[in-house]
């Protein structure tokens, strides 16, 4: 196993959506075009090298009701960035979601949710490039304000510069959430145990200057078991308000890939003055490493492991289109990790289409 390979860390699971609120029925397609300045374009550890793009993002968003108590919601985002002089990192991106469910009592409903995205970049050996499958069962039992569900699902991920860390994953999910008024509270707990095509990494020991000095476990696949608690709250009437906190624990039979995190994530959307909608949101992650080892000094995929504070800012022009203005830095989580800096700003124009 090659040093790209040993650097390479996934820091968390996406599983299916635990959103429990849903869309009023009908249609909406949004179209939205920018310039943006990222100032590491490349997302590279240590070094920063800036770069100017041109972007664009399509969004559908769809809820139809069917039969007695069935629901169909889908939603899809395609788009992709063109980088001045960095052409190696224009990328192309899609995500497609799916939720069915179908009350099937007064108070049981089924449902099953289903995802996928894919990452797919002009520099494929050296990026992040990836594909991810999802999707899996669950119930929701409605007792008055109260909800109680269950999630069962199943991941593919596919690792494109290297099938070493393609890996297939099965998760169990169970949440409760109470919502009175405008205010809902949620928890939630995640099970999960991945395995990978390729193998773990061992110490062989350590070299004269007290490096270890790793090796493949030859005839082992390397596996991981997931676990994350987490509790929420979301408030929603003239303005947004959405707070989660979380805890996570990573186990591996691979050297470096045992972890425990602690996350915060706040996001709010208000009214201003001027017809001015601000969105703005902050992610604060810790990690700890029980091996004292960090071999992940390059790759994150989609940026999973990095603390992050997020601005826009949208002003409409008529009853379709609307002025955007957009911000974000993404910095080195708490705990153990190596220095990271990407700051991202810029302007575009949206329109907004109900058919």
């Amino acid at each position: 196993m090659g040093t790209e390979r040993m650097r390479f860390r996934r820091v968390a699971l996406p599983l299916i959506s635990l959103t429990l609120a849903t869309s009023a029925e009908g249609a909406e397609i949004r179209l939205e075009s920018g310039a943006d300045l990222d100032t590491n374009a490349a997302r590279e550890e240590y070094r920063e090298t800036s770069d100017g793009l041109v972007r664009a993002v399509a969004d559908l968003a769809a809820t139809t009701p069917f039969g007695q108590g069935g629901r169909l919601q889908v939603n899809w985002q395609g788009g992709g960035k063109k980088y001045f002089t960095l052409s190696g990192e224009d990328v192309l991106h899609q995500r497609a979601e799916l939720s069915l469910s179908q009350a099937v009592a007064q108070i049981l409903s089924l449902r099953l949710d289903a995802a996928a995205r894919d990452r797919t970049s002009r520099a494929p050996v050296s990026s992040q490039d990836h594909t991810r499958v999802q999707g899996g069962p669950g119930l929701d039992v409605q007792l008055g304000d109260l909800t109680l569900g269950l999630r069962g699902g199943y991941e593919r991920f596919v690792f494109k510069p290297d099938p070493d860390f393609d890996s297939d994953a099965a998760s169990g999910t169970a949440l409760a959430a109470y919502g009175f008024d405008a205010l809902t509270l949620q928890l939630t707990g995640t099970m999960a145990h991945r395995r990978f095509t390729g193998t773990p990494l061992t110490t062989s020991g350590h070299d004269a200057y007290g490096k270890p000095i790793f090796a493949e476990a030859e005839g082992r696949r390397r596996a991981e078991d997931y676990l994350r608690i987490g509790a929420g709250a979301q408030y929603g009437d003239t303005w947004l308000l959405a707070i989660d906190a979380a805890y996570e624990t990573n186990t591996s039979n691979s050297v470096g890939a045992t972890y425990d995190r602690q996350s915060v994530r706040v996001q709010g959307t208000v009214p201003l003055p001027w017809e001015l909608l601000l969105t703005a949101a902050l992610a604060l992650q810790w990690f700890q490493y029980p091996d004292r080892i960090y071999l992940s000094n390059t790759l994150f995929i989609e940026d999973e492991g990095r603390s992050a504070v997020t601005l826009r800012v949208e002003r409409p022009l008529d009853d379709d289109w609307s002025l955007v203005g957009s911000g974000g830095g993404w910095f080195k989580p708490g705990g153990t990790g190596p220095d990271y800096r990407r700051v991202v700003a810029g302007l575009g124009v949206a329109y907004r289409l109900e058919p």
